[in-house]
């Protein structure tokens, strides 16, 4: 059985360690990144199953990043904060 890789991305410390602690509990391999750019770095490194993307993220936010992705993108699960 292979694990499934999820890259959880998300300027937000505190949420994005709460977030990859719940998936791994749940049987996740996860990778972090705090932006954007981190992000698509993971992305060009790793095989990634599915994405936890924060929209809102300094530099490159999580648009830039689905954008740049274009069709090769994997499933991706966005929860937009409230400002």
């Amino acid at each position: 059985m292979t694990t499934v890789q999820v890259l959880v991305a998300d300027d937000g410390a505190e949420l994005r360690t709460t977030s990859a602690e719940i998936l791994r509990l749940a049987g996740y391999a996860i990778l972090e990144a705090d932006d954007g750019d981190v992000a698509l770095d993971r992305l060009a490194q790793h095989h990634i199953d599915a994405l936890v993307l924060d929209i809102r993220m300094p530099r490159l936010d999580g648009i830039d990043v689905l954008q740049a992705l274009g069709e090769d993108q994997p499933p991706v699960y966005s929860s937009p904060r409230s400002p």
